[in-house]
């Protein structure tokens, strides 16, 4: 009996890597000849050979990087109150409930009701700024699902010693809970940057534009994200096209990675073993 399940196991595991792994090769092999730095630092064109993508990946640097900072933020404050501060259980699921209903509103809803309020009641317009706090709360389920479960995992025992000390709340959050807690928090919160890296519904809704030559320097300046770009060029007819869509998704790719080893990297530098607490 343990065969079978090994071997289904395997497969399992091994179908969706083969099929990702095909997927990836095609990209790069269709993409890799279009890469340059005139690609990566030119402005896009109606000319196929003259082509660039630099508003692109500045608009979505933009994105995900004011979004992620924003949603962390909020989502350690969140976490911090809700472990910490309330006692009352009525109000600790009634905001579990609100975060799990966040998680399943469909992403597009994010877009209109950002562009709804804070572009046009607000008055940030089809801006970087609009964009950036619709993803923060579209992606602040994730973290705080992560923020709440570093928090959660850090001994009991830990702030009770502090407390016998003569710890204030105050103090046992910042010496404790937040030391102990922030590197497993920022682990999980690579997640939300990459859906946030990946989202195009909600960004089409609030930015609207597919192709661009401006590049967004303030907050309030319209913006495209590479998703957007890259629907813009699979969606025309020319074989052309299609591969600098490769070439787009190998940045994509590399601007994922690039994020991703900065949290690691931000993960290690305020890692807390237990004894040196």
């Amino acid at each position: 009996m343990d065969k079978p399940v090994k071997y289904i196991s395997m497969v399992a595991l091994a179908t969706p890597l083969i099929i990702l792994s095909i997927f990836l090769i095609q990209v790069f092999m269709d993409g890799l000849p279009h890469l340059s730095l005139d690609f990566i630092f030119g402005s896009p064109s109606y000319d196929p050979s003259e082509m660039g993508i630099f508003p692109v990946i500045i608009g979505s640097i933009y994105i995900v990087g004011v979004s992620s900072v924003l949603s962390f933020l909020m989502g350690l404050g969140l976490s911090i109150y809700l472990v910490e501060f309330v006692t009352n259980e009525r109000i600790k699921n009634l905001v579990y409930f609100v975060v799990d209903m966040l998680a399943g509103v469909p992403s597009v809803v994010y877009g209109l009701v950002g562009l709804g309020f804070i572009g046009y009641v607000l008055g940030a317009g089809r801006s970087v700024l609009t964009g950036s706090i619709t993803m923060a709360f579209l992606i602040l389920p994730l973290t705080v699902v992560a923020t709440l479960e570093a928090f959660r995992s850090i001994p009991e025992s830990l702030k009770m010693t502090a407390y016998s000390l003569g710890a204030s709340r105050q103090e046992v959050v910042a010496n404790v809970l937040i030391p102990l807690g922030l590197a497993r928090a920022l682990t999980g919160s690579i997640l939300a940057v990459a859906r946030a890296l990946g989202e195009a519904a909600p960004i089409l809704v609030i930015s609207g534009l597919l192709f661009t030559k401006k590049v967004p320097i303030s907050l309030l300046d319209e913006f495209t994200v590479l998703p957007l770009y890259i629907f813009n060029l699979v969606t025309r007819p020319q074989p052309i096209y299609k591969e600098l869509a490769s070439a787009v998704i190998i940045v994509l790719i590399a601007i994922f990675m690039l994020v991703s080893l900065t949290s690691i990297y931000f993960r290690l530098k305020y890692s807390y073993r237990l004894y040196e607490v």
